[in-house]
Protein backbone atom coordinates (compact mmCIF):
# COMPACT_ATOMS: atom_id res chain seq x y z
CA UNK A 1 0.00 0.00 0.00
CA UNK A 2 1.09 3.65 -0.88
CA UNK A 3 -0.15 7.14 0.02
CA UNK A 4 1.63 10.07 -0.72
CA UNK A 5 4.35 10.47 -3.21
CA UNK A 6 8.09 9.43 -3.06
CA UNK A 7 10.52 12.02 -2.50
CA UNK A 8 13.03 11.31 -5.93
CA UNK A 9 16.54 11.57 -4.98
CA UNK A 10 19.94 10.22 -3.67
CA UNK A 11 19.36 8.42 -0.09
CA UNK A 12 22.54 8.46 2.49
CA UNK A 13 21.89 6.57 5.32
CA UNK A 14 22.88 8.15 8.53
CA UNK A 15 24.60 6.80 11.53
CA UNK A 16 23.06 5.36 14.34
CA UNK A 17 25.53 7.60 16.83
CA UNK A 18 24.20 10.59 14.96
CA UNK A 19 20.82 9.75 14.67
CA UNK A 20 20.46 9.20 18.33
CA UNK A 21 22.62 12.18 19.56
CA UNK A 22 21.33 15.06 16.55
CA UNK A 23 17.80 16.93 15.84
CA UNK A 24 16.67 16.83 12.08
CA UNK A 25 17.34 20.05 10.16
CA UNK A 26 14.29 22.16 8.83
CA UNK A 27 13.35 21.38 5.48
CA UNK A 28 15.56 18.34 5.00
CA UNK A 29 13.79 15.63 4.36
CA UNK A 30 14.34 12.00 6.10
CA UNK A 31 13.52 8.61 4.62
CA UNK A 32 12.34 6.44 7.79
CA UNK A 33 12.62 1.78 6.86
CA UNK A 34 10.89 0.41 9.43
CA UNK A 35 11.39 -3.74 9.51
CA UNK A 36 8.74 -5.43 11.87
CA UNK A 37 7.91 -9.14 13.18
CA UNK A 38 5.04 -9.62 10.85
CA UNK A 39 3.49 -8.93 7.75
CA UNK A 40 1.60 -5.50 7.76
CA UNK A 41 -1.75 -5.54 5.73
CA UNK A 42 -3.18 -2.79 4.37
CA UNK A 43 -5.71 -2.29 6.99
CA UNK A 44 -3.04 -2.09 9.43
CA UNK A 45 -1.01 0.29 6.82
CA UNK A 46 -3.76 2.43 6.30
CA UNK A 47 -4.12 3.12 10.28
CA UNK A 48 -0.69 3.27 10.67
CA UNK A 49 -0.48 6.27 8.02
CA UNK A 50 -3.55 8.06 9.71
CA UNK A 51 -2.38 8.12 13.01
CA UNK A 52 1.54 9.02 11.93
CA UNK A 53 -0.15 11.92 9.80
CA UNK A 54 -2.26 13.29 12.64
CA UNK A 55 0.30 13.21 15.40
CA UNK A 56 3.73 13.73 13.49
CA UNK A 57 2.82 17.34 13.20
CA UNK A 58 0.97 17.66 16.42
CA UNK A 59 3.95 16.04 18.43
CA UNK A 60 7.06 17.20 16.07
CA UNK A 61 6.17 19.77 13.92
CA UNK A 62 6.72 17.19 11.20
CA UNK A 63 4.94 16.15 7.47
CA UNK A 64 4.73 12.95 6.99
CA UNK A 65 5.20 13.00 2.46
CA UNK A 66 4.73 9.67 1.55
CA UNK A 67 3.67 6.19 3.38
CA UNK A 68 4.42 2.54 1.83
CA UNK A 69 3.87 -0.75 3.32
CA UNK A 70 5.13 -4.01 1.61
CA UNK A 71 5.62 -7.54 3.39
CA UNK A 72 7.58 -6.88 6.94
CA UNK A 73 8.37 -3.25 5.68
CA UNK A 74 7.62 0.93 6.41
CA UNK A 75 9.02 3.20 4.52
CA UNK A 76 8.07 6.61 5.20
CA UNK A 77 9.22 10.06 3.77
CA UNK A 78 9.34 12.54 6.48
CA UNK A 79 10.40 16.24 6.20
CA UNK A 80 12.27 17.14 9.41
CA UNK A 81 11.49 20.52 11.41
CA UNK A 82 13.94 20.76 14.15
CA UNK A 83 12.97 17.86 16.19
CA UNK A 84 15.04 15.26 18.30
CA UNK A 85 15.42 12.16 16.65
CA UNK A 86 15.81 9.92 19.63
CA UNK A 87 12.47 11.31 20.97
CA UNK A 88 10.55 10.24 17.62
CA UNK A 89 12.85 7.08 17.51
CA UNK A 90 11.63 6.21 20.67
CA UNK A 91 7.96 7.00 20.09
CA UNK A 92 7.52 4.97 16.71
CA UNK A 93 7.37 1.97 18.43
CA UNK A 94 4.57 2.73 20.64
CA UNK A 95 2.45 3.54 17.88
CA UNK A 96 3.74 0.43 16.17
CA UNK A 97 2.71 -1.79 19.40
CA UNK A 98 -0.86 -0.24 19.26
CA UNK A 99 -2.13 -2.24 16.28
CA UNK A 100 0.09 -5.09 17.24
CA UNK A 101 3.47 -4.88 15.55
CA UNK A 102 6.77 -5.05 17.16
CA UNK A 103 9.85 -3.11 15.10
CA UNK A 104 13.40 -4.99 14.66
CA UNK A 105 14.90 -2.35 13.27
CA UNK A 106 14.72 1.25 12.29
CA UNK A 107 16.95 3.21 9.58
CA UNK A 108 17.18 6.46 8.72
CA UNK A 109 18.64 8.06 5.34
CA UNK A 110 18.96 11.50 4.20
CA UNK A 111 17.43 12.19 1.42
CA UNK A 112 19.25 14.46 -1.34
CA UNK A 113 16.49 15.48 -3.76
CA UNK A 114 17.00 19.56 -5.59
CA UNK A 115 20.27 20.70 -4.69
CA UNK A 116 22.21 17.78 -3.91
CA UNK A 117 25.88 20.29 -2.68
CA UNK A 118 23.74 22.03 -0.24
CA UNK A 119 21.87 19.17 1.51
CA UNK A 120 25.79 17.74 1.54
CA UNK A 121 26.40 21.01 3.17
CA UNK A 122 23.91 20.98 5.81
CA UNK A 123 24.89 17.28 6.29
CA UNK A 124 28.47 17.92 6.81
CA UNK A 125 28.54 20.73 8.95
CA UNK A 126 25.94 18.59 11.27
CA UNK A 127 28.89 15.75 11.07
CA UNK A 128 30.99 18.59 11.71
CA UNK A 129 29.42 19.78 14.53
CA UNK A 130 29.07 16.53 16.14
CA UNK A 131 32.76 15.50 15.64
CA UNK A 132 33.95 18.61 17.12
CA UNK A 133 31.43 18.00 20.49
CA UNK A 134 33.04 14.51 20.51
CA UNK A 135 36.77 15.86 20.51
CA UNK A 136 36.12 18.44 23.43
CA UNK A 137 34.68 15.79 25.61
CA UNK A 138 37.43 13.83 24.89
CA UNK A 139 39.98 16.59 25.73
CA UNK A 140 38.38 18.32 28.92
CA UNK A 141 38.50 14.08 30.24
CA UNK A 142 41.79 13.97 28.86
CA UNK A 143 42.76 17.34 31.05
CA UNK A 144 41.21 16.18 33.95
CA UNK A 145 42.71 12.79 34.21
CA UNK A 146 45.97 14.74 34.24
CA UNK A 147 45.19 16.79 36.99
CA UNK A 148 44.11 13.95 39.27
CA UNK A 149 47.50 12.59 38.77
CA UNK A 150 48.82 9.28 37.91
CA UNK A 151 47.95 7.69 41.89
CA UNK A 152 44.55 9.15 41.51
CA UNK A 153 44.95 12.04 44.14
CA UNK A 154 44.32 15.70 43.37
CA UNK A 155 47.25 18.32 42.68
CA UNK A 156 46.45 21.58 43.29
CA UNK A 157 46.56 23.54 40.19
CA UNK A 158 46.91 27.02 40.50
Amino acid sequence: MKLGTRVEGKRILLPKDYVMSADSVKGCIYEVVIKTDKRVDDITAMEIANRLAYELPKKFNAELLYFESHGNYIIMDIKGSPFAWSALLAWLPEILMLVGLTVLMISVFLVVSSNPWLAFAMFFGLMSTAFGYYLLKKREETERKAVEGVAGVRIPVE
